[in-house]
C-alpha cells in the first residue's frame, strides 16, 4: 500500500499529459502527421497545394511585351496611347483616323489595320502584290567586295519566305538599299520592326529594304514557317523578308549583331548603323 500510496503522483502525473477525449472504441486519438507536398527532389514537410492554383504552369513572354503570360500573369503593360495587340505587342491607339485603302491591294490602311494580303510567292511592294522573285539588278556588282565602307556588297544568299534563295547581289540595281539583321529577342529589333512599315509603305521608287531573320525565338536556325511567323507579327508587307539558316549573315559581313544595319548605294556600302529615313532617300 506504500508502494501504491507514492506512485499516485505519477499516475496522475501521466494522466494530465494524454489528451482527455477518447474514441468510441476507448482508444485515445493520435495526432496526425504534418501533411506532405511532393517537392520534385522527394517528400518534404509543407502546405497542401490546390491545383487550381496554377502548380505546375510555367509563364512564357518570348516574344511578348505585354498581355498574358499563359498562367495568369502579364508579361507587361503598354504606355499611355498604345495598346496590347494580339501578338502581345504594344501598338499605338488610333482615334478618329480614316482608313485609306485607295489605290492599294495590301498593306497599311494607315489606321493600323490591313488592305489586304498577297497571296504565296508574292510580297506587298507600296500598296501592290509583286513577285517574290527579286527584280534583276540593272547595274552589274562592279569593285572589289568587301565589308567595309567603300566596298562593294559580298555576295550572299538567304532565303524569302517561301524557301527560295535570293542573292543580295541584286541591291546593286538599287540607288538605295537599306539591309537590317533582326533577332527576335533583340527589343531594339522588334521596336525597329514596329517603325519600319510605315517608312516602307511609302518607300519611293529605286529604293529597296532587306529584312533579314537570323535566328528564332530559341536562338537557333530560322525557317520559313518562323520567316512567315515573323511577317504575320508585324505586318512585313512592304519589305523583303529573309531568312538566315547557316548564320551567313555574321560570317559573310562580319557584323551579324542584333538590330545591324547598312545602306547601300548601287552595292556600295556608304554607312553601318543609325541609318536614318532622310540617309536613305539623299541617294535618291
Amino acid at each position: 500500500m506504500r508502494a501504491l500510496a507514492l506512485l499516485a503522483p505519477l499516475f496522475a502525473l501521466l494522466l494530465a499529459c494524454e489528451p482527455a477525449e477518447l474514441y468510441s472504441d476507448g482508444t485515445r486519438p493520435v495526432n496526425p502527421p504534418p501533411p506532405m507536398v511532393d517537392a520534385g527532389m522527394g517528400w518534404d514537410s509543407g502546405p497542401q497545394i490546390d491545383a487550381g492554383d496554377g502548380v505546375g504552369c510555367i509563364p512564357s513572354c518570348s516574344g511578348r511585351d505585354c498581355g498574358d503570360d499563359g498562367c495568369g500573369g502579364v508579361c507587361g503593360t503598354c504606355g499611355e496611347g498604345t495598346a496590347c495587340s494580339p501578338a502581345g505587342t504594344c501598338e499605338p491607339t488610333e482615334t478618329g483616323c480614316t482608313p485609306s485603302c485607295a489605290g492599294r491591294q495590301c498593306g497599311d490602311d494607315g489606321c493600323g489595320g490591313s488592305c489586304g494580303a498577297c497571296m504565296s510567292g508574292e510580297l506587298c511592294q507600296a500598296g501592290t502584290c509583286e513577285p517574290t522573285t527579286p527584280p534583276p539588278p540593272t547595274a552589274t556588282c562592279d569593285g572589289p567586295r568587301g565589308r567595309n565602307v567603300g566596298d562593294t556588297i559580298p555576295s550572299a544568299e538567304f532565303f524569302d519566305c517561301d524557301g527560295n534563295p535570293v542573292s543580295l547581289d541584286y541591291l546593286c540595281g538599287y540607288d538605295a538599299a537599306w539591309v537590317y539583321s533582326f533577332k527576335p529577342w533583340c527589343g531594339i529589333c522588334r521596336n525597329e520592326m514596329r517603325t519600319v512599315n510605315a517608312w516602307a509603305a511609302s518607300q519611293p521608287e529605286n529604293f529597296e529594304m532587306v529584312v533579314v531573320v537570323t535566328s528564332n525565338t530559341e536562338h537557333g536556325a530560322p525557317d520559313a514557317a518562323y520567316c512567315n511567323q515573323i511577317r504575320s507579327e508585324f505586318g512585313l508587307n512592304d519589305v523583303r523578308l529573309l531568312f538566315d539558316p547557316d548564320n551567313r549573315f555574321l560570317s559573310t559581313f562580319f557584323y551579324g549583331g542584333a538590330g545591324a544595319e547598312m545602306l547601300y548605294n548601287r552595292g556600295v556600302l556608304v554607312q553601318k548603323g543609325g541609318v536614318s529615313r532622310s540617309q536613305a532617300e539623299s541617294y535618291l
